[in-house]
């Protein structure tokens, strides 16, 4: 993975050969539609005063601003002058640069802003220091509140922490100003800089120099001869990875240091010793990466390509073969993504020789202010795999639309859609248990075996939370979940699709071959019935019996081809024959206005051993007598209980699997009557609105 970033980062370098700044320059990530804005933060020397102006953000501005991020390591010296972090300029990023600025205009500059726009907290002790010195916002016109009432009110607050406390207060007042004379609030704010005198700051060559030896050089100053790591050249190297947005590995704890020899030692050279051309390309490669490489999949992910064979002018396409790799690997996450790339891929046509020369590594990862943390990482995921993925799932979609009916843009079965098929429990606004869905991600991705049991015992608790569960604390309640908007039909309605989405799922599994355990057998019990009924429609006259035939006939050939093409057992299509006729029950009883369906309260979501089925089927008999829909289904019923009967003997599924496959012919039924109207429409609207809006 590391020799991907670092191949990457040189073809970034060579394409921005001017500067090695412009390499590391990040992108700013806009949220949807909305407009943000660059406050500009300009010093006037000659006539004491401060003007904050704004502009909106364009794709221009992160370059033309220099913004190369913060300082990565959490107790680092704050001293970049653009910045997303306002209070870095209220209080010590100016200080910092004046301290370790060579003597020049950058600093001189600095100085005096210092001087006349700042007030002296006085020296505090211990890392309180940094926040020494704050901008004085009432004497120049951004707050009504004095220095001194600021930092009373900062010793309330903090006693221990009281400059820090000032620092917020005072940046507080600041976007204060910026809502009443802007009219802008803090969220549409992503970056600040500063200007002096209308000078822009970051302009300065003093500036440039001083931040490329700052991220650069300042980490080899006591660097080691020896070899690189990465090259294998002999060079000066340095194992500082301070600056590196990822971790390649741990240098807080002695423990991971080679001979244990810690820091002071150089035990850390033989973990991941670097050259600066190497190193250099790291940084390049870690910020082109996230920049045009970042997506998501339940967490961050980044899309790190690795080149089988590299390419003399791939530095001049690398920001459209990137668009490509990532719009590729992001339509197997949904059908809109999907769409994107059909209008993409046909893209880089000229370069073949390298359009899937490569290997894709996924990163799965957590991010803060201060930590990078990896969750999990696939390695070596080759494009062709990303197509079988692809071409499985359109394969499904098409056979869904057939065997289901309904919009065919209701079936695709992306990776996003898979996610909400496992329930994943929520703690403190966090999901807690996602790992198993990175590690069935994992095996998709890697072609690896699916256990069928496991997959399973995640349906059936699926359906479980959905009929009974507290469905805000899992990911199926989506973002701004309200428990009590999950009334019984929602309840109902959103478990129908997640029943047939599973048993897509299932068959999705099949299709790659990666479904480890289950039976796979294709049994044709409505043939003899099928075949009747032709015979009965050919012999009977009037157009009323015709069309009541040809009704019934439809009915059967598309239940016989439902059932075929899943491949169900005879003692699976058994059970879906029963949860079939629980689902004509619970119509019924949603026609007498019982709209709760009080049958799937006999279904025990806990799973069902063939003592629960048998009173089951009772039951269901019973039903069917009850709301005198008996004769219409006593074909099914007939067939149900023979093939329960057949197997009753060699009874070989689990509990749960049971209840699955019972769940899985009432959702089909269901389904069938929202189709037919027999459900009204605008109460199964509900569910697929909200999942439009996510």
């Amino acid at each position: 993975m590391i020799e991907g970033i670092k191949e990457i980062g040189e073809f970034s370098l060579t394409k921005s050969s001017s500067s090695i700044l412009e390499a590391l320059v990040q992108d700013i990530p806009l949220e949807g539609n909305k407009t943000q804005y660059l406050v500009i933060i300009n010093f006037d020397l000659e006539n004491k005063k401060i003007s904050l102006d704004k502009e909106e953000i364009r794709k221009s501005t992160p370059l033309d601003y220099l913004w190369i991020g913060n300082p990565k390591a959490g107790n680092s010296p704050q001293d970049r002058l653009t910045t997303n972090n306002l209070a870095f300029l209220c209080s010590q990023t100016i200080p910092n640069l004046i301290e370790r600025l060579d003597e020049g205009e950058l600093k001189n500059i600095l100085s005096l802003i210092k001087n006349l726009f700042f007030y002296d907290l006085g020296k505090q002790i211990g890392q309180q220091n940094r926040y020494r010195y704050v901008l004085d916002v009432k004497k120049f016109g951004l707050s009504n509140k004095s220095i001194e009432q600021i930092k009373k009110e900062a010793l309330e607050k903090n006693k221990n922490g009281y400059a820090k406390e000032v620092v917020k207060v005072v940046t507080k007042e600041v976007f204060s100003y910026l809502k009443e004379k802007e009219g802008i609030s803090k969220r549409e704010i992503a970056l600040f800089t500063i200007k002096c005198n209308d000078k822009l700051l970051v302009s300065l060559p003093e500036y440039h120099t001083y931040i490329a030896n700052s991220v650069i050089e300042e980490k080899f100053k006591s660097s080691t001869k020896g070899i690189c790591h990465l090259c294998k050249r002999e060079a000066f190297i340095t194992y500082d990875t301070t600056q590196f947005r990822f971790t390649y590995y741990n240098t807080d704890k002695i423990g991971f240091s080679s001979g244990l020899r810690g820091k002071s030692n150089d035990g850390f050279l033989k973990n991941l010793g670097l050259c600066k051309n190497c190193y250099k390309s790291l940084l390049a490669g870690e910020t082109f990466i996230k920049n045009h490489l970042s997506t998501s999949l339940i967490k961050s992910l980044l899309i790190i390509p690795q080149l089988i064979f590299s390419s003399s002018y791939m530095s001049e396409i690398l920001e459209e073969w990137a668009e490509n790799v990532k719009s590729h690997f992001n339509a197997v996450r949904n059908l809109e993504n999907w769409k994107m790339w059909q209008a993409l891929k046909n893209q880089l046509t000229e370069y073949k020789e390298i359009k899937d020369a490569f290997v894709i590594h996924l990163l799965f990862y957590e991010a803060s202010k201060s930590e990078f943390k990896i969750l999990k990482l696939i390695p070596d995921v080759p494009p062709s795999r990303i197509e079988t993925l692809l071409k499985t799932a359109n394969e499904l979609q098409d056979k869904a639309q057939e065997i289901l009916g309904g919009k065919d843009s209701e079936w695709y079965l992306g990776l996003d859609d898979m996610y909400y098929l496992f329930p994943v429990r929520k703690s403190k606004n966090e999901f807690v248990d996602y790992k198993k869905v990175l590690e069935f991600y994992d095996a998709l991705f890697t072609d690896k075996p699916v256990a069928y049991d496991f997959l399973i015992r995640q349906f059936v608790e699926l359906a479980a939370i959905y009929r009974h569960g507290a469905i805000c604390n899992y990911n199926i309640g989506r973002r701004n979940c309200q428990e009590n908007k999950w009334n019984e039909q929602k309840r109902d309605m959103a478990l129908v699709k997640a029943i047939l989405n599973a048993n897509l799922l299932l068959l999705y599994l099949k299709e790659l071959t990666q479904l480890d355990g289950g039976l796979s057998m294709s049994e044709k019990i409505f043939s003899e019935i099928i075949s009747n009924l032709q015979r009965k429609k050919e012999s009977v006259s009037g157009a009323k019996k015709k069309a009541n035939i040809e009704s019934q006939l439809h009915q059967y050939e598309r239940l016989q081809r439902f059932i075929e093409e899943m491949g169900y057992s005879s003692l699976q299509i058994g059970l879906f024959l029963l949860g079939f006729l629980i689902g004509e029950i619970g119509k019924a009883q949603y026609d007498s206005s019982n709209k709760t369906k009080p049958i799937l309260k006999k279904i025990n979501y806990q799973g069902m051993d063939k003592g629960k089925i048998l009173r089951l089927v009772n039951d269901v008999l019973e039903k069917l007598d009850q709301y005198k829909i008996l004769s219409y289904n006593e074909v099914i019923y007939a067939e149900m209980k023979k093939l329960l009967d057949k197997n009753w003997q060699s009874w070989n599924i689990s509990n749960e699997e049971a209840v699955f496959f019972v769940l899985s012919g009432y959702a089909y039924a269901t389904y069938r009557a929202i189709l037919k109207g027999e459900i009204k429409s605008e109460e199964t609207n509900d569910v697929n609105k909200e999942e439009e809006n996510e």
